[in-house]
């Protein structure tokens, strides 16, 4: 009987998820909202001086970046690479599973519970509470539209995807997760920085366009722009981003099928 490419997929994939079952899910529940919801809070209600143009829901763009990329890279780097050290993948392929299955269950499998527990918690208690603070300066956060809202979580989702399937990626070319981890960090610090100037047309395409800048007017952040009522500029470097996904992932499935067991 022929196995479609996918096959194994679904039993994979509850695997993973079930490791986020119980104290493990609680516990990046905590950390996760402690440090977001913490940085928020001290970020808002804090005299920050040179800063104090963070707040509200401006605050929120930056510090979700911030903290779930590296986040989703501390958590990704060892998705393959550690199971390759110690021969636990050579267990898993021996089942009637393809291997393209078992590289979508990693990716899905770190990617999803992220999301969940990184973006969408965090967001919608962000949405809940923060309009209803007084800042040490500046005007009380106002809620943004639902519908933008969604969309910039959408778009802070992508960038997360972005970079749990480019850690899955080299974890398939390097054994060690040193490699994975300090590979997408430095990606991550040219999304941070990118060279050249805002306007340059490349930036544009960057999928790190959409979130340059800072967040005094003109340098906002695209998606910050347009969560403020703006207007978004950011389709090419999302559809960059959504290609960048697709390539990496396709490089990572390719990779591993060269995987000797």
């Amino acid at each position: 009987m022929t196995r479609g490419p996918l096959a194994g997929l679904p039993g994979l994939l509850r695997g993973e998820l079930s490791r986020w079952v119980g104290r493990r899910g609680l516990l990046h529940l905590l950390v996760w909202t402690v440090a977001i919801q913490g940085a928020l809070y001290v970020g808002t209600m804090t005299d920050l001086g040179a800063f104090q143009s963070f707040w509200g829901f401006d605050l929120l763009v930056h510090v979700l970046w911030l903290f779930t990329i590296p986040g989703a890279i501390a958590v990704a780097q060892s998705a393959i690479a550690e199971e390759r050290t110690w021969g636990t993948d050579e267990w898993m392929l021996a089942r009637p599973v393809t291997r393209a299955a078992y590289i979508m269950a990693k990716i899905l499998g770190t990617a999803i519970p992220l999301t969940l527990i990184a973006i969408v918690v965090q967001g919608t208690i962000a949405y809940l509470w923060l309009p209803s603070l007084e800042p040490s300066q500046g005007l009380t956060p106002v809620a943004p539209d639902r519908l933008r809202y969604v969309a910039v979580l959408g778009v802070l989702t992508l960038l997360l995807l972005l970079f749990v399937v480019l850690c899955v990626m080299v974890g398939t070319l390097f054994r060690q997760r040193a490699a994975a981890a300090a590979i997408s960090l430095v990606v991550f610090f040219l999304f941070l920085f990118p060279p050249g100037a805002r306007d340059a047309v490349w930036h544009t395409w960057f999928p790190g366009g959409l979130v340059e800048g800072v967040n005094d007017g003109a340098s906002y952040k695209r998606i910050t722009e347009y969560l403020l009522g703006g207007s978004f500029e950011g389709h090419p470097a999302v559809a960059s981003t959504v290609i960048a996904i697709g390539v990496l992932t396709a490089v990572a499935i390719l990779r591993f099928q060269r995987h000797e067991i």
